[in-house]
């Protein structure tokens, strides 16, 4: 242990000497750690990290498939077939996404929400941080409306009163009786301020196996039931659905999928390829700082072979030279978690909404273990090879060199030519593929959608059900709004 410290305190005096030379090594190295640690910590959060729900690994996404659908939510009879005869699972929950308008005290305000039957918060093991969920009484057709809130809107609209319990709230023009409130970041496949029973909206849909009106079927695997046997049971019902309701459901199957696996199904390759390019950013550097302290060490050939001559061992040169190596990437390390942690948020806005909200992207063991293993293997590939190749030193030549003020041995020369020749390389493939990107991008810019896009704006208006429960009533709306948009200035139809 002394002797390790002895190596760490002349590392640091050979690093203040030269402090140029310390601030870039550690510069490089910082933004080569700091952008593979950003990006691993997304990674985390979306791939790696487990749904933060009750044993996530058994929760599954039941969806239909259709010969020119491959997946695609059940209709609401289905749906309740699938949950009457399925065997594989505890539970079957549905839910579903939904906007409401928030009217009352103040200027109408439109909020995020969802439908959830109310065995889907036992499904997933959430229990209400006030109040309780829905029971089964509140989740049927002509029941009292009751609401729960997110945490979040609790504390934003209520101050987190714990009054706020029984209060009403008018949603789409009907008064909804507060029941509870959900636990601080419970989001389910998407945030949402509101939820509300789902079967009393259900009751209202047509009776029409072909309608699919975006309902969200998650279950629960048995203890005993994997993910293949449940989908061979659903494709078994769904063949019996078929041969009862030839009208509606010919043609369409069952899928069951891990829910986590489905959410990121569409994400996974991206991030897995930007993991890949930034890691061979950190390549590069590491080769960039391999080559200064190969030069370094050239200079200090003379240094290393005295010391050899008086007796020092190879193993003895090897640990100091590593130590140096170890201590660059050490600080390139912390100043790159420091950078990742201020590239985080950036970055999930620059993302928008093509990365899925699965919880908050912070650091936790895994990223930790990432930052050392990453900190690890810049210290190897910065290091090694420069103190291996100072080891070979031949200690006459190596002096008499010295003497004569020579850039390096022959040997040393080698090694620099093929870093250089490895980072030109590594640079290559990342510039032939960011070229290949902005190809692509470019000519998906140019698809021609079927119209001319210039000066097109798009308008979503969700109306109230209640307000608005007529065709008849809805489309007098819409014909007023457009008399009136087609009056405003600049809008030419």
């Amino acid at each position: 242990m002394p002797i390790l410290f002895q190596d760490l305190r002349f590392s640091l005096r050979l690093l203040r000497k030269n402090p140029s030379f310390a601030a870039v090594a550690i510069a490089t190295l910082a933004l080569g750690i700091g952008a593979n640690t950003a990006l691993f910590s997304v990674v985390n959060a979306v791939l790696l990290r487990p749904l933060p729900f009750r044993n996530p690994e058994s929760l599954c996404l039941l969806t239909e498939r259709m010969p020119t659908l491959p997946t695609l939510g059940p209709s609401w009879q289905n749906f309740q077939d699938w949950r009457g005869q399925a065997q594989s699972f505890e539970r079957i929950a549905a839910a579903r996404n939904a906007t409401f308008t928030l009217s009352g005290a103040g200027d109408p305000e439109h909020l995020a929400g969802q439908l959830a039957s109310a065995d889907l918060f036992p499904l997933l093991g959430v229990s209400a941080f006030r109040g309780h969920t829905f029971t089964a009484e509140e989740d049927k057709p002509g029941a009292a409306p009751v609401v729960l809130l997110s945490y979040g809107f609790w504390q934003r609209r209520f101050a987190g009163s714990p009054a706020a319990l029984g209060q009403s709230l008018t949603l789409d023009n009907q008064q909804y009786t507060i029941a509870g409130v959900l636990p601080p970041r419970f989001q389910f496949v998407q945030p949402a301020d509101v939820y509300v029973p789902f079967a009393p909206w259900a009751a209202r849909l047509p009776d029409d196996r072909s309608w699919h009106p975006g309902i969200i079927a998650v279950g629960r695997l048995k203890s005993n039931v994997t993910v293949a046997r449940a989908g061979i049971e659903m494709s078994a019902i769904a063949r019996r659905l078929e041969q009862a309701y030839p009208v509606y459901d010919t043609g369409v199957g069952a899928n069951v999928n891990l829910l986590h696996s489905q959410l990121v199904e569409n994400v996974r390759p991206a991030l897995l390829v930007l993991l890949g390019a930034v890691a061979l950013v950190l390549l590069i550097a590491c080769v960039n700082i391999a080559n200064l302290l190969l030069a370094r060490a050239t200079s200090r050939s003379r240094e290393i072979a005295l010391r050899t001559a008086i007796g020092a061992g190879r193993g003895r040169i090897l640990r100091q030279l590593l130590t140096e190596s170890t201590l660059l990437a050490a600080a390139g390390g912390l100043a790159g978690a420091g950078l990742a942690y201020l590239a985080i948020h950036p970055l999930m806005l620059l993302a928008g909404a093509s990365i899925p909200d699965l919880g908050p992207v912070t650091s936790d063991y895994r990223v930790l273990l990432f930052v050392c293993g990453a900190v690890l293997l810049a210290s190897v590939l910065c290091g090694l090879g420069p103190a291996l190749q100072t080891l070979r030193l031949d200690l006459r030549s190596a002096l008499n060199e010295a003497a004569r003020g020579s850039t390096g041995t022959s040997g040393q020369r080698k090694v620099r030519g093929l870093l250089v020749i490895g980072e030109i390389a590594f640079a290559i493939v990342l510039l032939t593929g960011a070229g290949l990107l902005l190809r692509s991008f470019e000519r998906l810019q140019d698809v021609q959608p079927g119209f001319r896009p210039t000066n097109l704006l798009v308008a979503d208006v969700p109306l109230s059900q209640n307000a608005y429960s007529q065709p008849a009533a809805r489309m007098n709306f819409f014909d007023r709004l457009l008399d009136e948009a087609r009056n405003l200035p600049g809008v030419s139809s």
